[in-house]
């Protein structure tokens, strides 16, 4: 597994914890995952990724926050390799499998989408010119 999938699946397991727990409800929401997780960053992470995690932390919502995180996490477990075996022990079996996507389609006309996986097939027809 590579620094990056693992940075990918952190994120992907403590964003929504955070995001839930401004709201009141983490303890319901992936706590028991995301927040092993979470206390291990704080302890292990330093300097930059420490920075990004504290800017994850308060707006855990905006998706720079997340990139960033995930960028500094990588440069963070390419530099100590044992933070790699640590990390991807409190993570749970497929969590590296996390995908994440957005999409935005507007304006007239606009149309759009995604697949995910092998073996698709999409036919995207053209929308109504206004």
């Amino acid at each position: 597994m590579t620094g990056m999938e693992l940075a990918a699946a952190a994120v992907a397991v403590v964003a929504p914890y955070l995001v839930e727990a401004g709201k009141g409800a983490a303890k319901t929401v992936g706590g028991e995952v995301a927040k092993p997780v979470l206390e291990w960053m704080r302890a292990k992470l330093g300097g930059r990724a420490k920075a990004a995690l504290a800017d994850l932390e308060a707006h855990p919502d905006v998706e720079v926050n997340r990139d960033d995180l995930r960028v500094q996490l990588v440069k963070a477990l390419a530099a100590d390799p044992s933070l790699k075996e640590e990390l991807g022990a409190l993570l749970p079996t497929g969590a590296t499998q996390a995908v994440q996507m957005t999409q935005n389609v507007q304006g007239p006309g606009a149309a759009g989408a995604q697949v995910f996986g092998s073996n698709n097939q999409t036919t995207v027809r053209g929308g109504r010119a206004d």
